[in-house]
């Protein structure tokens, strides 16, 4: 299938599957680094840890930005499904396609400096690895992350159960785009690109499924320039078995915005066509998936979904968001002490009477909110967060390994709950006691559990070799 396109000159992709598997590998491990502080964008996953806390709607109390972590648009079903999610924090100065502070999940990209390795998420986040030659990798125990490189023009970077392939050409500068996602069973999502771009041009799925984007260092443009009625529409084409899909993008003061995505039903030899031409397509039926809207200065400030259904709207000030809200729903506002990534969050308050307001200081973030009631969030030098304090003076407390992984958690009533480490990142013990001990024992091919032990008795794990539960 993808031979047939032509029109574009793709680099020759190196595909994930021709990566040696880093479970079969047997690479060197660089010694592990004490624990690093968290910076810009470092709480905005939505996978955000139970130790980095909220508040508001919501603010990170510790770093003073706004975040927004479950926006998702758009969900493309395969063995391993692509998910088009927005993430926003308002600390992040980075510009992606759908304006300053968003993110989208695949937005991976890896940086190699003279003296340290930096892995750019899809949610603005960064970690830093050490420099890693041939067959050496690292891994940063608290978020269990491993980065390894089994050649020199590629890394691998296994988060969770998921293998991020990274490939640059002798062009790339130090810049290693993501080429490819997947997952113990060899499913993929793989990205192709064209020469001297940062954005892909084509996202193909497992089940044959193929995006057609195309971009630049900045931007995600359109594979083909379609001529409209509107000259300041461009539009992407999105090929799958049965159906075609465009992503529209808007110009505007030289720069382009994601305006919407878009499917047309086709017959099968309609979507069989060679050429990606739609003006050959006829009687289709056009359904919306999602579309965006942006302001007069290329911030998002408007999403909607299937049948144009207004979903969310935004405002910024200096491209840093202080308010969001849904129709007829809830709509909450925000004041900062600087309009820009630096800025932290002074006060939040909401169309429905709630308000907070932050005073921070050394070591501890003090909220207050309408009752006058005061929450006190204490952090480190490495900006994790320690304890809290509600307004019934109760605390709730974490402490920390040297590497930044959670050894304690005590609560308002002072239950304390202890986790132990493998060298490896991976937890081998948690509980409240002895008499409360779980402990965990892996496979050390997939580092999956192989048992679980506690109080009621011991629980087994078998695998396929595909790493599949039995």
């Amino acid at each position: 299938m993808f031979a047939e396109q032509k029109s574009v000159d793709l680099d020759n992709p190196y595909l994930i599957k021709h990566i040696q598997d880093p479970a079969n590998a047997q690479p060197t491990m660089k010694p592990f680094p004490q624990a690093k502080p968290i910076s810009a964008g470092g709480c905005a996953t939505p996978e955000t840890s139970k130790e980095c806390p909220v508040s508001g709607k919501p603010v990170n109390p510790i770093l003073g930005c706004k975040i927004l972590t479950e926006e998702p648009d758009v969900f493309i079903d395969a063995h391993l499904p692509l998910v088009w999610r927005r993430t926003y924090a308002s600390d992040v100065a980075h510009e992606g396609m759908l304006g300053q502070g968003w993110s989208l999940d695949f937005g991976y990209r890896l940086e190699v400096l003279e003296e340290e390795i930096v892995l750019y998420d899809g949610y603005g986040k960064k970690d830093l690895f050490p420099v890693l030659q041939v067959g050496e990798s690292h891994l940063i125990p608290k978020g269990s992350i491993s980065l390894s490189r089994p050649s020199t023009q590629d890394y691998l970077c296994h988060i969770g159960n998921r293998y991020y392939h990274f490939h640059a050409s002798k062009e790339s500068q130090g810049v290693f785009r993501l080429r490819g996602i997947k997952d113990h069973n060899h499913n993929s999502i793989q990205f192709f690109y064209e020469k001297n771009k940062t954005f892909a041009s084509f996202i193909a799925l497992d089940n044959q499924r193929l995006f057609a984007l195309q971009g630049n260092a900045h931007r995600l443009l359109g594979l083909e320039e379609l001529v409209f009625d509107k000259s300041d529409l461009r539009k992407n084409l999105l090929r799958t078995d049965d159906a075609l899909v465009l992503l529209h993008y808007h110009k505007q003061d030289q720069r382009k915005r994601l305006g919407s995505i878009e499917t047309f039903s086709l017959d099968k030899e309609e979507a069989l066509m060679a050429e990606y031409n739609i003006h050959e397509v006829q009687d289709a039926t056009l359904k919306t998936m999602v579309r965006y809207v942006y302001s007069e200065d290329n911030d998002l400030i408007a999403v909607h979904g299937k049948e144009d259904l207004l979903l969310r709207t935004f405002d910024y000030r200096n491209h840093v968001m202080i308010s969001h809200g849904v129709p007829e729903g809830l709509e909450s506002y925000y004041e900062y002490d600087v309009y820009g990534a630096e800025g932290k969050v002074l006060k939040n308050h909401t169309n429905t009477g709630q308000v907070w307001h932050f005073d921070y200081q050394e070591g501890k973030t003090i909220v207050t909110d309408a009752l006058r009631r005061e929450t006190v969030y204490t952090y480190d030098k490495n900006n994790y967060f320690t304890s809290k304090i509600n307004p019934l003076h109760q605390q709730s407390t974490i402490r920390y390994t040297p590497r930044g992984q959670v050894k304690e958690v005590v609560d308002a009533t002072g239950r304390a709950q202890n986790f132990s480490y493998a060298e490896n990142g991976a937890m081998i013990e948690s509980g409240m006691g002895i008499m409360q001990s779980t402990k965990y024992r892996y496979h050390i091919k997939y580092h999956k559990p192989i048992a679980i032990e506690d109080d009621k008795g011991t629980t087994l794990f078998s695998y396929d070799t595909q790493a599949n539960l039995l």
